[in-house]
């Protein structure tokens, strides 16, 4: 089945990066639905309305998306937008964006805005 294979790989990939971002205490989150997922700032609770986000999320996801694209991962340019994974997301094309992802959001991290 296409579509269970597809939110399996979503989930890995998306727990991977929750894992990794967690453990260097890093403070963005990927939140996912099905083969859809959003790499957003940390929030209390799950983000259901426009005043739950972040107020410096889109200075600090732009820095993330500069920070990825420099290493050759292309994010949705705003970062309101979502992403979305394919059965064409090849294993290792997913872990190049894994650890582009996440040292990405190390830089903005260390970045005053």
């Amino acid at each position: 089945n296409a579509y269970t294979q597809l939110e399996q790989k979503t989930a890995h990939f998306c727990e991977g990066i929750n894992r990794d971002l967690e453990q260097g205490g890093l403070p963005f989150q990927l939140t996912r639905a099905a083969s859809i997922f959003w790499l957003h700032l940390k929030a209390e609770g799950i983000i259901r309305r426009l005043e739950q986000i972040p107020r410096n999320h889109a200075q600090k996801f732009a820095q993330v998306f500069h920070a990825a694209l420099d290493s050759g991962v292309y994010l949705p340019p705003s970062g309101h937008e979502v992403c979305f994974m394919s059965l064409a997301h090849s294993d290792e094309l997913l872990e190049q964006a894994h650890g582009a992802i996440v040292a990405a959001v190390e830089t903005a991290a260390s970045a005053s805005i």
